[in-house]
């Protein structure tokens, strides 16, 4: 509830043309997302999952050119684009930097692994 108040504050604003309200929004969303896919890279869960795309759906909102153009002062003419603006070929540092921030969070949580005895399970005997 300590939290939700100020969210549901925060929506208000931005519902009203607060350009602050937003960005505190994406912030506290962007803190979320990155929460809960370090906890799904920790353990694989099916609620953590939901609650990643949850926060990244939000952020998807906030960023979005509706939202943009509530929250500036004399609101931008936002044109709909058609099917070949919105099937863009992605930029072409996205995938290798995706790759490396991938490599560089599983390497991050590996290195932490410990040995751990399995209950029940012992070495073999010697002949």
């Amino acid at each position: 509830m300590v939290s939700f108040l100020p969210a549901v504050f925060c929506v208000w604003r931005v519902s009203r043309g607060g350009r602050i309200s937003r960005m505190a929004l994406i912030a506290a969303s962007g803190w979320c997302y990155v929460s809960a896919v370090l906890a799904v890279a920790r353990t694989w869960d099916l609620l953590i999952v939901a609650l990643a795309i949850i926060c990244a759906a939000q952020i998807a909102l906030l960023v979005s050119p509706a939202v943009y153009g509530r929250t500036r002062r004399a609101p931008i003419q936002v044109r709909a684009g058609g099917w070949a603006e919105l099937v863009r070929r992605p930029p072409s540092w996205l995938l290798p930097c995706g790759l490396v921030l991938g490599v560089v969070v599983t390497l991050a949580y590996l290195g932490s692994m410990g040995m751990v005895a399995v209950p029940g399970c012992r070495g073999a005997d010697p002949p």
